[in-house]
C-alpha cells in the first residue's frame, strides 16, 4: 500500500509498505494491504512501518524465493489522524 506521513512543515515519509502499526486513541491498530476504508484518531506514540523485501536465494537443488519483512525506522508522533482509502494510507501528525 502507498503510505504518506506528513506534518505541517514537511513530508516525513512517502513509500510503499506492507504493514503500518498506528498508535490509535483506543490502542494499537495494524493496517495491511487492501484494508477497508477507515479514519482513525492517533495518540502519542510511534508509527511502525514494515516493508516487504523479496530475496532470491539459489541453492544446489534449484532456486527458491523467500520473502522477508524489513522494519523501517519508527516515526514518533504527539497526535494525529489517519485515513485509509483505495489502498493508500495518509497520516497527518504533530
Amino acid at each position: 500500500m502507498k503510505v504518506s506521513i506528513l506534518n505541517a512543515q514537511e513530508m516525513i515519509f512517502h513509500g510503499v509498505v506492507s504493514e503500518v502499526i498506528l498508535p490509535g486513541a483506543d490502542g494499537e491498530l495494524s493496517i495491511m494491504d487492501y484494508h477497508e476504508p477507515i479514519f482513525v484518531v492517533l495518540s502519542h506514540g510511534f508509527i511502525q512501518l514494515t516493508s516487504l523485501a523479496k530475496k532470491m536465494g539459489f541453492g544446489f537443488g534449484g532456486s527458491r524465493q523467500q520473502a522477508t519483512l524489513q522494519d523501517l525506522k519508527p516515526v514518533k508522533i504527539h497526535r494525529g489522524m489517519a485515513r485509509m482509502f483505495n489502498n493508500e494510507l495518509v497520516i497527518l501528525v504533530e
